[in-house]
């Protein structure tokens, strides 16, 4: 989908039930052929519409039968499933008048194999009398139908009420920078569908879901209580490439690290009641390199031993004892259960503040002179001065102290000023790059008599 993608909504149904007159009535012009013989429409018609700002494509398709088995109605089933698929919200329309039929019945048994949110609408309700009959097409399994009359305009307008409160976000409003991508990565079979799963199941609106191949990256959109949008980027698992065999895994592991490279951070899941493992560490430092923020996610909690002290206990032994985890967040959950997934998405929010954050000049030059004041550079062949410090840009921060010798700077007195900074600007789970540059002389100043 690209950023001017209208969302889709497909109005379905069997044969004379209004579909053309109610894609006609909601466009406020004749677009589609009406009649009262049975199956008018045949092929499928798609036409932009908006309802209070909101945007969309209508598709009007042909009647669906099953008694008929020949080439037409064959063809025209066929279009309305390519419909169905191509779909972010079904309109089931049937007959008021009518009552349920035996084909109305068939087509809620597919529709309720999709995995596509479906509004029912009873149509040819002119008259309050009708309303009573309405609620025996409740046994279609879609909840209490939207009575209209798209005939006389009745209706009209409460219906398309609830289909924008059914449509999810726009889909330029949801591939916007306001979403803040989040890829869960980890080795096979460490949680992080489940992970998405639970979270999905939250009280919250969930706004898209796209996905691609069974092995591929899944993307899946939610707005949290907070208005703010997240995209969770599902991926297939890593493992040591050593392992991986076939080149279905191969390509996998290449869209997992392509996700890495698209998101804004990184939620390393790791399954506890197996240990920390090495491959687990080598995920976070491929992250971490990529400028990503980082957070390590311990899964699978609820089967590890412990009491109220062995979470504080074993963050201070990793952050201790395990370097590149020394500054980045760890929280706990189970993805299964639902315990604490919530954490997931205040940690990130938190990250993803610091990956923009602006310093300025002065707080930068303070710290640095902090620094070096109270631990001066070893000396050398050479006495390395430190002017000033400014940053240079955004996720992630980039900053770039000047010197009067950048090629001497050690490494082991950048490694003590990274340490510094993450524990004076507490910027735990962000990543940032010092750049050392040489301070430039100024030219003497030339007077013209």
């Amino acid at each position: 989908m690209n950023d001017k993608q209208l969302q889709i909504i497909a109005i379905v149904g069997r044969p004379n039930v209004g579909k053309s007159t109610l894609f006609n009535r909601i466009l406020e012009r004749p677009c589609a052929v009406t009649d009262e013989k049975s199956g008018t429409t045949r092929d499928s018609q798609t036409q932009a519409a908006d309802w209070n700002g909101r945007s969309f494509q209508l598709i009007d398709t042909g009647g669906i039968v099953f008694e008929q088995v020949g080439n037409i109605e064959a063809k025209i089933r066929e279009q309305v499933k390519k419909a169905i698929r191509s779909s972010h919200l079904v309109v089931f329309l049937v007959d008021g008048q009518a009552g349920p039929t035996d084909t109305d019945q068939a087509i809620a048994h597919d529709l309720q194999k999709k995995n596509i949110p479906v509004l029912l609408v009873a149509n040819k309700v002119e008259e309050t009398a009708h309303e009573a009959d309405i609620y025996d097409f409740m046994s279609l399994g879609f909840g209490e139908p939207v009575p209209v009359s798209a005939m006389h305009g009745k209706g009209i307008g409460d219906l398309l009420d609830k289909i924008i409160h059914l449509l999810p976000l726009e889909t330029a409003v949801l591939q916007s920078d306001s979403a803040i991508k989040i890829a869960l990565i980890g080795r096979p079979n460490v949680g992080k569908s489940t992970l998405v799963n639970s979270l999905l199941r939250q009280d919250r609106m969930i706004t898209d879901n796209m996905p691609g191949t069974t092995r591929d990256a899944i993307d899946s959109y939610l707005s949290a209580s907070n208005g703010q949008i997240y995209c969770l980027i599902d991926t297939a698992g890593l493992r040591k490439t050593t392992h991986i065999s076939d080149d279905i895994e191969k390509m996998s592991a290449l869209r997992t690290r392509e996700s890495i490279e698209r998101c804004d951070i990184a939620a390393v899941l790791v399954d506890i009641s197996q240990g920390l493992q090495e491959q687990d560490l080598k995920i976070i430092a491929d992250a971490r390199d990529e400028g990503k923020g980082v957070i390590a996610v311990l899964n699978k909690w609820d089967l590890v031993e412990k009491d109220s002290k062995t979470f504080d206990a074993l963050v201070r032994d990793l952050s201790s004892s395990v370097q590149i985890l020394k500054y980045v967040p760890i929280i706990s959950m189970s993805a299964r259960s639902g315990q604490r997934v919530d954490r997931l998405l205040e940690t990130a929010h938190k990250v993803w503040l610091l990956l923009n954050r602006k310093y300025s000049r002065e707080e930068l030059s303070s710290f640095l002179f902090t620094a070096t004041d109270s631990h001066p550079h070893p000396a050398g062949k050479k006495f390395v001065i430190f002017y000033r410090m400014a940053q240079k840009s955004l996720k992630p921060p980039v900053f770039e102290i000047l010197t009067n010798a950048p090629r001497l700077v050690r490494e082991s007195y950048i490694s003590y000023l990274y340490n510094k900074f993450y524990e004076h600007f507490e910027c735990s789970g962000c990543p940032i790059k010092f750049e050392f540059a040489k301070k430039l002389r100024r030219k003497p100043r030339e007077y013209v008599l």
